[in-house]
């Protein structure tokens, strides 16, 4: 049992650790995009088609990444010991 508990308490902190990467991605490429529809050059880019492209696709890439990467809302130490025990 306590095995089971530390293994959900891993996941846990590795859902956090992986959403708050996507995060950071995704306030990283705001302002990318916004830069490099401005002035590709700037972000390193060609065009600015091409840097929309990019920063605009990692964007939504890493918006949907946060959803999946989420941590799980914790639950009450009565509804862990009652899943538990069956």
């Amino acid at each position: 049992m306590e095995k089971d508990v530390i293994h959900r308490c891993n996941l846990r902190i590795g859902g956090a650790v992986m959403s708050s990467l996507f995060v950071l991605t995704f306030m990283f490429s705001m302002p990318a995009l916004c830069l490099g529809a401005v002035n590709p050059k700037w972000v390193g880019s060609k065009t600015r088609k091409q840097a929309i492209a990019l920063y605009g696709g990692l964007m939504a890439v890493s918006f949907v990444s946060i959803g999946f990467a989420a941590p799980k809302p914790p639950q009450s130490v009565s509804a862990v010991l009652q899943a538990a025990q069956r």
